[in-house]
């Protein structure tokens, strides 16, 4: 796995968790690094891991 791609998930995946809007911070970071339909599934995945467990942690 190239270290941007590992980059942009951590950046996903912390924005989601920070500001609590999920599929802003998808299609931001997807938008922004011009990436194509075939990273909606990893970053999908990364989103919803990381809301569940910061949604645990805030209750």
């Amino acid at each position: 796995i190239p270290i941007w791609q590992c980059a942009v998930a951590g950046a996903v995946t912390f924005l989601a968790a920070a500001q609590q809007a999920p599929l802003m911070a998808l299609f931001m970071l997807i938008e922004i690094s011009h990436l194509g339909y075939s990273a909606f599934l990893p970053l999908g995945l990364g989103v919803a891991l990381s809301i569940s467990v910061s949604r645990v942690i805030l209750k």
